[in-house]
């Protein structure tokens, strides 16, 4: 490196294009476009534990027809 100019690293881009569920109606895994899905959190504080929340995937068009809500994490 020479002195006084600093190394910049490159940000990787990423995106979400698809995502892969499981469909109990279908009884097998679907793969279903960004686009169909919603992504979402929330959280509250609370006096005796500090916080709760979650983290959602709304999936608005499955192949079974139906839409599916999936808590993917919680606290």
């Amino acid at each position: 490196m020479v002195k006084g100019i600093k190394s910049r690293k490159r940000k990787a881009g990423a995106k979400i294009e698809s995502i892969t569920i499981y469909c109990q109606n279908l009884n097998r895994s679907v793969v279903v476009e960004a686009e169909k899905a919603n992504f979402s959190g929330s959280s509250s504080e609370c006096e005796l534990c500090g916080s709760h929340g979650s983290v959602k995937v709304y999936v608005r068009e499955c192949q079974c027809g139906s839409y599916h809500d999936i808590e993917l994490y919680e606290w």
